[in-house]
């Protein structure tokens, strides 16, 4: 890593030693999320100093340098924060199991591939502490909320039913005109990171890569990450079937929770100019999950038994462990309008 000293000018200068040069990181996302930054999501350790740089290909490396993007305290600590907005599209086009059938075994009327949710937006929090050579932490969340689907259809003849063994058995869930379904979905994620961080020196007139030497740019970091991540995906499924005439719609539905609880590990790259700045990173992360889902009871209004409606199928649910998997890929383009935007 290039070596900086002080002079009795106050200025400083870096030695012409052959600097780390990171390279651009690829990475992982499991559902990628387009980012509009509202922060740096890494503050640059140093920026340029008020006034002109050196012309290319001029040999005098001393180039003043400032704080920027930064609260530094003792010892060159640097606290950074970052607030996202993320938009997320789930893709249920390869999934065709059949939710209502026209009859019994009949074509499918509704399948899970029907359900398309729009683009929802979602947040994205970053708060960390880097430490020059020693390492770094950062603490992250991000969530997409509310995310909804659904699909109707209609038999003019009254021969939908639910798919499966539920639609087989006498009751609510058949002989039905009119038939819908719809999925509301929620992610959450937490995580927390230690870092060790790789610098190239930033811009240096002698150095052997020839973006440090040209143009405006300020430096270029590479970190190692590892540590722990909880991700959570709640769903709530519904599937209403109506019959013809006046009577009672039958409504099944189903509650999910999937959550993960892994240890993680990743790397990510950064290189900035003046006030462009591309960024990318890849994390994974594997460990124990734990799922449950509950079923609500099936009612027959059309039959009153007690003063109560005939309940068909009581309510069920269940729960299961094993292992799961998460992963990140992300790349992000960022303009500085200013020293805070």
């Amino acid at each position: 890593m290039a070596q900086r000293s002080q002079d009795d000018g106050g200025n400083r200068t870096r030695s012409g030693r052959r600097a780390f040069a990171p390279g651009m990181l690829a990475g992982l996302l499991c559902g990628l999320a387009a980012t509009v930054s509202g922060a740096s999501p890494e503050p640059p350790a140093f920026a340029a100093a008020e006034g002109p740089r050196p012309a290319c290909g001029q040999t005098d490396i001393c180039v003043p340098l400032r704080p920027a993007f930064a609260d530094v305290g003792p010892g060159g600590e640097e606290a950074y924060a970052l607030v996202e907005s993320v938009f997320l599209q789930r893709d249920n086009q390869s999934m065709g199991r059949p939710l209502v059938v026209d009859g019994p075994g009949g074509p499918a009327a509704l399948h899970t591939s029907g359900r398309s949710a729009a683009t929802q937006p979602g947040l994205r929090l970053l708060y960390g502490r880097a430490r020059g050579c020693d390492p770094g932490w950062e603490v992250g969340y991000l969530g997409v909320w509310g995310m909804f689907a659904s699909d109707t259809a209609t038999s003019p003849g009254g021969t939908l039913q639910v798919a499966g063994p539920l639609g087989l058995q006498p009751g609510v869930l058949q002989a039905a005109d009119g038939a819908r379904s719809s999925l509301r979905s929620s992610v959450n994620s937490v995580e927390v990171n230690l870092f060790r961080r790789l610098a190239d020196g930033g811009p240096d007139r002698l150095a052997g890569e020839p973006w440090r030497r040209c143009g405006p740019y300020d430096h270029g970091t590479f970190d190692w990450l590892a540590g722990f991540r909880w991700a959570g995906l709640d769903e709530t499924a519904r599937r209403a079937c109506t019959p013809p005439g006046n009577r009672g719609a039958g409504l099944y539905g189903v509650e999910s929770s999937s959550n993960i609880f892994a240890a993680q590990v990743g790397a990510r790259g950064r290189m900035a100019w003046e006030r462009w700045a591309f960024e990318s990173w890849g994390k994974v992360a594997f460990g124990g999950s734990a799922m449950s889902q509950s079923q609500q009871p099936i009612y027959n209004s059309d039959v009153v038994v007690a003063g109560e409606p005939l309940l068909e199928r009581p309510a069920r649910a269940s729960r299961e462990g094993g292992t799961g998997l998460v992963g990140d890929l992300a790349f992000a383009l960022t303009y500085r309008i200013n020293e805070t935007w």
